[in-house]
């Protein structure tokens, strides 16, 4: 177990051979106390993995723990490991979300790669599973809402965690879901690892898509934390088989026991959501893991005691919690009053981003007499907009709006939470200008916000210092009257902006665009400048120009006239001032790739082994171009052939490069073909 050989026989194509041994690192923690002197005392393990061992460190200059995680020995010897793992990390750190763990460092000393982040003090879920076996109704609802708002945030950050399953997910001590390891799965796809162990994905919670090395989407994610509430609800996986092999087609094959065969008091639209997560076909899922967050927040809990559930916070180990859930489901006493009505004060609210408030509760039994001392379930519909504390404070993350919803003895009660971003200042779209006369402009105030985003304000008092010069009506249109300057000013509550406008005889007779764009390829994209001139072909300054396109999913652009091409399609791209328009037509072409790379680039086969090249385009940004097709060639078919596909199958022992072609773009990849190992005398096959 310590070299790295494959004794099973299951490693197959790309795999190293056994008699290449992997480089070990002896002492781990030797190395990394001489990497981080100075900055990190290192006190602890907390774990060991296939791909990493993660140690307890004390942050020297801050004074806090931390979590440092080191990459194995035979991950980062590996070659380009080092920068793919860095970027890898790199795209973890850049996630913000309350149920992400948040990376502090990456770093790279004496061949040791390793990364510092927030030490949780709690225990993973997959310990409270077996320690506890299925979890209560409401807990469930909590863990899947804050794990599938975290995964569903990195999503639309364009990141796939790709190794979702409970030993990735931490409970802390307040009882909150954290989401752990994003991005170091995708480090290991990169050397083609496929046992568990030293696994892209575990095979328990694999998707059906992952299983068979497609693409690994948003949608696998949803699947593998489908797994994770099958397991949370009924306490035993979906699936059962005796091997990795048997789970694959499992994942393939079966359909998991409807999960109120196994727990009764489930309801029904909770199971109905973790089965249809559990879908094999990707599309046959919820169209994000947002609709399915959103459906859980949607459950109610029915039957089973949810209202004798206490907060998961109170104890400092979330282990313990859980087990106060159980002893609370036996406790009721003589003269226990159940709640018959439940009131959370205020009815609704209004928070900017960063701004906190705690509910009011007032719980009555059926006589109407107040029943102190009651311990509040709360759950947030949307924990990225607002996330609520065991104790009822509310917590505003970013605009939006969200439900927080407390229940106790089966009785709830909601509160709609709106999210607004702070704002800064008031300014007007158009700021100084010239307009003339008779002509009318539509103008816009706009709410700068802390985030530096701009909305549109509603509500606004528009004002002119001289109605004879410009008059603005109620809904900001500006109509120029006579020859002269005025200012207009709009407000909006205690906000107030003012822009100088001059008012002239002399209109725009024509617009000049530069340059003059014919074809520009999706995903690229070009600033034109609009010149406007009076019919003597003087330039004129200071004039409004507003942009549009005929066909914003083709061709967009911005109020300052940066066009961005989408996708193929013709546009027609206008600048309007004055009265005057002027237009381009636009044809946007097909991705061209600004380089071609084949993942992976080097790959080791056994005689009559078979394995998939992938030629990956890139446009000039380093992004992945999706949707086209290369050429490929095999420079040496006796050692090895290539299909139109990519696939690569090997013939004879020796060497070869495999070519590939696109739009004038090559690469190549390096195959070694190798024997099978020679077969010893009286050896069982089978």
């Amino acid at each position: 177990m310590h070299c790295g050989s494959d004794v099973t026989g299951e490693l197959g194509a790309g795999a190293l051979p056994s008699a290449i041994p992997t480089p070990v690192l002896d002492q781990p923690v030797d190395a990394l106390r001489r990497a981080t002197a100075g900055e990190y005392q290192i006190l602890s393990e907390l774990g060991r993995g296939g791909m990493a061992t993660v140690f307890l460190a004390q942050d020297l200059a801050l004074e806090r723990r931390v979590a440092i995680k080191v990459m194995a020995p035979h991950l980062a010897q590996s070659p380009g490991m080092a920068e793919r793992f860095r970027l890898e990390a790199r795209t973890a750190a850049g996630l913000s979300h309350p149920h992400i763990i948040p990376i502090y460092a990456v770093k790279q000393v004496d061949g040791l790669l390793f990364f510092v982040m927030k030490y949780v003090a709690g225990r993973p879920l997959d310990l409270m599973l077996r320690e506890l076996g299925p979890l209560p109704i409401p807990l469930v609802r909590t863990i899947l809402g804050q794990v599938g708002s975290a995964l569903a945030y990195a999503h639309r950050k364009g990141v796939v965690h790709r190794d979702v399953k409970p030993g990735n997910i931490l409970i802390d001590e307040d009882g909150n879901a954290v989401v752990t390891d994003f991005g170091i799965a995708k480090v290991a796809a990169g050397q083609h690892l496929t046992l568990t162990g030293s696994t892209v994905g575990t095979p328990a919670y694999m998707s059906p898509e992952q299983c068979a090395g497609g693409p690994v989407t948003a949608a696998s994610d949803q699947y593998s934390l489908g797994v994770v509430g099958y397991e949370l609800l009924t306490g035993r996986s979906p699936f059962a088989a005796d091997s990795v092999l048997g789970m694959l087609w499992s994942h393939f094959n079966e359909i998991p026991r409807p999960v109120q065969d196994l727990r009764v008091d489930c309801p029904d639209a909770l199971a109905e959501v973790v089965m249809r997560m559990l879908a094999k076909a990707p599309e046959a899922r919820w169209p994000t893991l947002a609709d399915a967050v959103a459906a859980i927040a949607k459950v109610h809990d029915g039957e089973g005691g949810a209202g004798l559930i206490p907060a998961v916070g109170g104890p400092r180990s979330p282990v313990q919690a859980v087990r106060r859930v159980a002893e609370a489901v036996t406790l009721r006493t003589d003269g226990y009053e159940p709640v018959a009505s439940l009131t959370l004060s205020p009815a609704s609210c209004s928070l900017r981003v960063g701004e906190t408030i705690r509910l009011g509760v007032i719980a009555r039994d059926a006589r109407g007499a107040a029943v102190p001392g009651r311990t509040m379930i709360w759950a947030s519909s949307d924990p990225g907009v607002v996330t609520v504390s065991p104790s009822g404070l509310v917590t505003a993350h970013r605009a939006g709006a969200a439900t927080v919803t407390g229940t106790v003895d089966g009785r709830r009660a909601s509160v709609r939470v709106v999210v607004t971003a702070a704002v800064e200042a008031l300014r007007l779209a158009v700021d100084g200008g010239t307009a003339t006369v008779g002509e009318s402009i539509p103008l816009r105030a706009l709410l700068a916000e802390d985030t530096g985003a701009s909305v549109h304000a509603d509500d606004v008092s528009w004002t002119t210092s001289d109605p004879s010069v410009l008059r603005v009506s109620e809904d900001g249109t500006l109509t120029a009257l006579r020859v002269g300057t005025a200012v207009v000013g709009a407000s909006h509550g205690e906000l107030r902006a003012e822009a100088v406008l001059h008012v002239t005889r002399v209109g725009v007779a024509r617009i000049r665009l530069a340059p003059e764009p014919r074809e520009l390829p999706a995903g690229e994209e070009v600033r034109l400048v609009a010149t406007c001139v009076d019919r003597l072909g003087g330039v004129l300054t200071g004039r409004l120009v507003v942009w549009s396109s005929s066909d914003p999913g083709v061709a967009a652009v911005t109020t300052g006239g940066l066009v961005i091409a989408q996708r193929p399609g013709v546009a027609r791209i206008l600048a309007s001032s004055g009265g005057a328009t002027e237009a381009v037509t636009l044809k946007v072409t097909p991705p061209r790739p600004a380089a071609l790379r084949i993942d992976p680039a080097e790959t080791l086969l056994r005689v009559g082994e078979e394995t998939r090249l992938r030629a990956v385009p890139l446009n000039s940004g380093g992004r992945e171009i999706e949707g086209l097709a290369a050429s490929w060639v095999s420079m040496d078919p006796r050692v090895a052939t290539v299909s139109p596909e990519g696939v690569v199958t090997a013939v004879r022992v020796g060497a070869v490069k495999i070519g590939a072609v696109l739009a004038g773009r090559r690469a190549t990849a390096a195959v070694l073909v190798v024997p099978h190992p020679a077969r010893q005398p009286g050896s069982a096959h089978g």
